[in-house]
This record gives C-alpha cells, sequence and structure tokens, in this order.
C-alpha cells in the first residue's frame, strides 16, 4: 500500500487490512527501510 501510495494514512491501512491501528504501527516499527517524513497529514511514507 505504501509503494503505490506515499500518502497512505495507518487508519486506511488497519480498515483494508482488517485489523487495529496499533496493529498497522508495530508492523511499521518492525520493517527497518519505511519511516514518515513530516507531521500529520502534511507528510508521508518513504521506503529508503
Amino acid at each position: 500500500m505504501i509503494k503505490n501510495d506515499s500518502k497512505v494514512s495507518r487508519k486506511f491501512m488497519a480498515e483494508e487490512l482488517e485489523v487495529n491501528e496499533k496493529t498497522i504501527s508495530r508492523y511499521i516499527k518492525e520493517i527497518a527501510n519505511i519511516r514518515y517524513v513530516g507531521k500529520g497529514k502534511n507528510g508521508h511514507w518513504e521506503i529508503v
């Protein structure tokens, strides 16, 4: 999802995957090459 849309929200990912937002946050922390740049709606995901 992040590859297709760098502005995708955790909430949207959680709804699509039918899991909790905390689960999404935990999964993202486990992936070392993904980070969020910026704040709130003005930010975006980067894959490094």
